[in-house]
């Protein structure tokens, strides 16, 4: 096992993202998270095709549908 492996892929759907600067809050859009062994979490936001992580005054307010796409199966 690797600390760097994907362990997880959610997509949010209607999920919408709020600039913090002005309140501008942009349309309904995907969003795809990405959750590491490490616990990191990489945001990236499918409409501007861009990874969104580290941009601090981007917020993202949950979307209406979160659909799993790929989970790690865990052993027991």
């Amino acid at each position: 096992m690797n600390k760097e492996d994907i362990i997880k892929i959610e997509l949010l759907r209607d999920a919408k993202v709020q600039n913090m600067h002005n309140g501008f809050i942009f349309p309904k859009q995907y969003i795809m998270k990405i959750y590491y062994r490490n616990n990191s979490i990489r945001i990236l936001d499918l409409f501007s095709k861009r990874d969104i992580t580290n941009i601090d005054y981007f917020k993202v307010l949950e979307g209406t549908k979160t659909k799993v796409i790929f989970e790690e199966y865990k052993y027991e």
